[in-house]
């Protein structure tokens, strides 16, 4: 009888110890988890993280340990558990999870809404007038990039990769090799800083935004980075919906008041006030957030994959898990 009582006491105390290791799913709820987030510095993704931070939405979801983070490759370090948060496109999701990583998108982030300049006076007219020439791009895993590919090859059965000359550039040095003439045309999404840049009297548009066509389609845009998570968070659903709600909100209140946000945080980017004030008009129009992350949205992000994965644009096939590991939308 002792010693039945003993060995009960030993599995007690196991069971006991085992609950109470720091690194037990169990033990760690949403405030105890430390969560390193990655953004574009001085960009649209990095500006939400500062700004939740800042106004305290992320604490207000019960998220006490959250930590900006801006590495130099932003997926690479997702991948390997550098960061467990990150606005990251749907096609670099997907490729993650078909490489074996667990990885989901969990909230809305930043929209699609990608346009390819030229200087004024070139004479290019769309997509296809540039066949052969030098075109300048942030790089083959961002999320602009991947919709040009897609988007390129379904509207107008333009292949991206062979039928343009790469000159793959750092953000900031867009303007400057279009510029001194170094390639004839860039791809630049609307929402960072370089597009407020590019005056109309120097510079012209010549097609996008690239997402309108397909939300005309199916019912939804694309995001060019959306808020995307690891197995750490996505194996704490009380986490993962509590960052996902957190993110809606930060959106809704950049959009609620543009104008006295960029005030406050213009900053952030180094902006003037009347560069400032472009920022807001744009988001205030639409053109950069949007907070809506439910299952119409989802279909349509999904849509998109199942797009790219038939033409093996980006992906090679659909990811394991289909749309639901892809995606999740926390009620």
């Amino acid at each position: 009888m002792n010693a039945l009582i003993k060995s009960l006491g030993v599995l007690f105390l196991g069971f006991f110890v085992f609950m109470s290791l720091p690194g037990s799913v169990q033990g760690q709820g949403v405030k105890d988890i430390k969560v390193k987030m990655a953004g574009f510095p001085g960009g649209g993704t990095g500006f939400l993280i500062t700004v939740g931070l800042r106004e305290g939405i992320y604490k207000k979801h019960g998220i006490n340990k959250l930590r900006a983070v801006f590495p130099e490759r932003d997926l690479e370090a997702f991948a390997y558990g550098a960061i467990n948060a990150a606005f990251l496109n749907a096609g670099e999701v997907a490729s993650l999870r078909i490489r074996g990583w667990e990885a989901a998108q969990i909230g809305p982030g930043l929209l699609g809404y990608s346009h390819i300049w030229t200087l004024k006076g070139k004479p290019y007219k769309s997509l296809m007038d540039l066949k052969g020439k030098k075109f300048a791009h942030f790089g083959w895993d961002s999320g602009s990039t991947t919709e040009l590919l897609v988007l390129g090859k379904y509207l107008l059965n333009f292949d991206v990769r062979k039928d343009l000359q790469h000159v793959v550039v750092p953000p900031p040095a867009v303007k400057r090799v279009l510029d001194r003439g170094d390639v004839e045309a860039a791809l630049v999404p609307l929402g960072p800083a370089i597009a407020l840049e590019l005056k109309p009297e120097k510079y012209q548009k010549i097609w996008g935004p690239f997402t309108e066509k397909w939300k005309e389609k199916t019912g939804g845009p694309i995001f060019t980075a959306a808020l995307a998570v690891n197995e750490e968070i996505l194996d704490r659903p009380e986490l993962a919906r509590a960052l996902s709600m957190a993110t809606q909100e930060i959106i809704r209140f950049v959009l609620a008041k543009p104008y006295a946000v960029m005030k406050k945080y213009r900053s952030y980017f180094g902006y003037n006030e009347a560069k400032a004030n472009q920022f807001a008009k744009a988001m205030q129009e639409g053109w950069i957030f949007t907070a809506e992350w439910n299952d119409k949205v989802v279909d349509s992000q999904w849509e998109f994959i199942k797009t790219a994965a038939a033409m093996k644009v980006y992906l090679k096939k659909l990811p394991p898990g289909g749309r639901e590991g892809l995606f999740r939308v926390y009620k």
